[in-house]
């Protein structure tokens, strides 16, 4: 989501400089150092969730989620160490498979510290940020072979990496990547093999049209893929979800 808070630097003007003899050019350009301090931005997507299981071939179903989005953050300096927190959930979900059934729905939170590195004139940062995320699922009761509470106790640590072009002036974008290895308990977490984890792929661009506002909205397209192994039934849940996102703060 867009994030104005790291340093840029922008080209507005040339100057020539003769003595007669020789002259010299020299660059005008605007630096800004950027803000730090708080953001937050709310956003509403679409989602389009796959679920099955091992256990039964009836344990499959596909659903359209709206999904709310929150994303916040605070900069401790331009360009350096960020703080992050981001939640999902799902408003109300139209099931595709089997419209006798219930939906079900899907929540994740998560919240990490990182670095960010501005790379040339502080248009371009890299981010490497490591924290914690859940990950939830309700469903009604023994629906798919699941109790009422589905999955509510996953969680495991979170690595997130992430690109952001941010010019001056102009449209920005932003991509990631985040990597969670999930279970039940911290002795049953597994980082080799990464059997029960949590993948995801991220891509936010600026949207032209809303150029005039003080706080320019993005969209969010974004690919999951989730493993996992409970009650020694092996589970996976793919989704992918475009959203839009506006800036509050």
């Amino acid at each position: 989501m867009p994030q104005e808070q790291i340093p840029k630097r922008a080209l507005i003007g040339e100057m020539r400089v003769t003595d007669g003899t020789k002259s010299e050019s020299f660059e005008i350009t605007f630096e800004s150092e950027g803000r730090h301090g708080w953001r937050l931005a709310l956003g509403l997507g679409l989602g389009a969730y796959y679920y099955s299981d091992k256990a039964s071939a009836a344990n499959r179903f596909r659903q359209l989620p709206i999904q709310g989005v929150l994303g916040a953050g605070y900069l401790f300096k331009p360009g350096h160490w960020e703080l992050n927190f981001d939640a999902r959930g799902t408003l109300l979900a139209f099931m595709l498979t089997d419209t006798q059934a219930k939906a079900a729905n899907w929540y994740s939170l998560g919240y990490h510290l990182g670095y960010q590195l501005p790379v040339g004139e502080g248009e371009h940062t890299f981010g490497l940020y490591l924290g914690w995320y859940h990950y939830f699922m309700t469903v009604p009761d023994n629906a798919y072979g699941l109790p009422r509470q589905g999955f509510t106790n996953l969680s495991g640590p979170q690595l997130l990496f992430n690109m952001r072009y941010r010019p001056l002036g102009r449209l920005g974008w932003s991509a990631y990547v985040k990597l969670a290895p999930l279970s039940d308990t911290l002795e049953s977490l597994s980082f080799g093999k990464l059997d029960r984890r949590d993948l995801t792929l991220g891509f936010t661009h600026d949207l032209a049209w809303f150029g005039d506002l003080p706080r320019r909205p993005a969209v969010l397209v974004e690919l999951g893929f989730v493993a996992l192994s409970v009650n020694r039934v092996d589970l996976n849940e793919s989704h992918g979800t475009v959203a839009l996102m506006y800036p509050l703060h």
